[in-house]
C-alpha cells in the first residue's frame, strides 16, 4: 500500500480534553497542490490516474485506500502502536 505525502511521522496535538485527533481536509491532504505534488505520490497510485493529475479518477473507481497506522512516542521511543485499513 503506497504512503499519503506529507502524513508521514505527522503528530497528533492534544486537544482541550487531552484527546488527540488529526483533522482531515480533503481538498488540502488527498488531493495534490499546496501541501503536496503529485509527483511525491507513490508511481502505482500516479499510474491508474486517468484524469489528469488526481487520484481520485475512474482508473480508481474514484476511490483509494488508506492504512492508518499510529504510535504513541516517549521521548522519541515507541511504546505503543495500532494500524487500520
Amino acid at each position: 500500500m503506497a504512503g499519503c505525502p506529507g502524513w508521514e511521522d505527522r503528530p497528533a496535538p492534544a486537544g482541550a480534553a487531552g484527546q488527540h485527533a488529526l483533522t482531515i481536509v480533503p481538498a488540502r491532504d488527498l488531493l495534490p497542490g499546496a501541501a503536496w505534488a503529485w509527483e511525491s505520490l507513490d508511481p502505482r497510485v500516479r499510474a491508474g490516474a486517468t484524469d489528469d493529475e488526481d487520484p481520485f479518477s475512474f482508473g480508481h473507481l474514484f476511490s483509494q485506500q488508506l492504512l492508518v497506522e499510529l504510535r504513541a512516542l516517549d521521548g522519541g521511543i515507541p511504546v505503543a502502536g495500532s494500524q487500520a485499513p
